[in-house]
């Protein structure tokens, strides 16, 4: 088969999308030496395929007009008819015009711009908006990253299409080790960062991640310990007021903006922190959340959305608009060593129930059942 692949979320510097589709694939193509992978994207695709002797990528960048999403919707079914494409896989959130004839799997990773579309811009709501009912409908499989996102999807599509199509296949985590000489040198470059006595935060700053409930929690666990606030992450849509309550916090000079992380910048951060908070409103899964507790880092979320699914001890949950709760919570293991390190084991145990390798197994049976729709059509 011939599997064509919205691959725009492959750029250098990743986001969420980007990292779940370049784990994703990596694993597919570690297992599946059968099916030919083609990655379509109107801008550089950033995926290391030497590995690999099935997987093309295919960059359509001819249009000065006509880019990303309208592009996408508009020129991605020439060239599924150019490249012979028997299976097409949306892979966020939305499928492009003219793919009548051939079966068609939708990845859907969130519905913020239904359970919260005032964390979104104009345009990305817009967008979403008027796409994905078409997606969701046009889809033969959807694939839902989570309980939570799978019951989104019934509540505004449930009775539009039908529920059994849709499959929940959660995300892994490919977060690696890295040597210890790279870790030194990490922290050597940073000298206001030091191990075990940092918060983190990694996420893109916007309001949906919640960062400024972080920044109010964090003056009452100043008050009372030398922890530093770490917060990483690219700036978002509408960050203005978060950077400007960084700058203007009462203990401003121990927090510590880094922007946007590598992988390797990623894990040495987790692992080396006091304790990993996510305090996001809203996810379609959180896969900083997954990471965190590969990297062994004690990791405390908030009670929202698909959070809850990722953890399930009450002693590493707080609420989304409880600051105080929070700030308590890492007092309480700032003084309690013995329940912090219980905490510690749960989460790196938790983080093993969540790997790539299950996900690709998923998926390449997806495949298999849709190319038996093809092989019907």
């Amino acid at each position: 088969m011939n599997i064509g692949i919205d691959a725009r979320s492959l750029i250098e510097y990743k986001t969420g999308i980007g990292y779940y589709l370049n784990d994703l694939l990596i694993n597919l193509l570690k297992i599946d030496n059968f099916n030919n992978y083609y990655l379509f994207s109107d801008r550089k695709i950033v995926f290391d395929k030497k590995e690999f002797n099935n997987v093309y990528l295919i960059v359509d960048n001819k249009h000065k007009i006509i880019k990303k999403t309208l592009w996408y919707m508009l020129d991605m079914s020439k060239l599924v008819q150019k490249y012979h494409v028997d299976i097409f896989w949306g892979t966020q959130h939305v499928l492009p015009f003219g793919l009548k004839k051939i079966p068609k799997l939708l990845t859907i990773h969130d519905l913020v711009c239904y359970e919260m579309p005032e964390t979104m811009s104009f345009y990305n709501k817009l967008i979403n908006k008027l796409f994905i009912p078409f997606s969701v409908r046009r889809a033969d499989i959807i694939a839902s990253v989570s309980l939570s996102t799978r019951s989104g999807i019934k509540k505004y599509f449930g009775s539009v299409i039908d529920l059994n199509k849709v499959k929940v296949i959660y995300l892994g985590s490919n977060i690696s080790s890295v040597s210890e000489n790279k870790e030194n040198e990490f922290f050597e470059n940073h000298l206001n960062i030091i191990p075990a006595k940092y918060i983190l935060f990694i996420g893109t700053i916007e309001p949906r991640k919640n960062v400024q409930l972080l920044l109010k929690a964090y003056e009452n666990i100043r008050k009372s310990k030398d922890l530093k606030l770490v917060l990483c992450g690219k700036v978002g849509w509408k960050s203005d007021n978060i950077m400007q309550a960084m700058k203007n916090h009462i203990y401003s000079s121990d927090i510590i903006y880094l922007n946007y992380v590598t992988n390797e910048e990623k894990y040495i951060l987790m692992k080396n922190c006091f304790v990993f908070v996510f305090p996001s409103l809203y996810e379609g899964f959180g896969l900083p959340v997954i990471e965190a507790m590969k990297a062994n880092a004690v990791t405390l979320i908030s009670r929202s959305s698909s959070l809850n699914e990722l953890v399930d001890m009450d002693e590493l949950k707080f609420d989304t608009n409880d600051a105080d709760e929070l700030a308590a919570k890492i007092l309480h293991l700032c003084n309690n060593p013995q329940e912090y390190d219980r905490l510690r084991s749960y989460c790196s145990n938790r983080g093993k129930d969540f790997n790539w390798e299950n996900a690709a197994m998923e998926y390449l049976k997806i495949f298999d059942c849709l190319n038996g729709l093809y092989k019907q059509s």
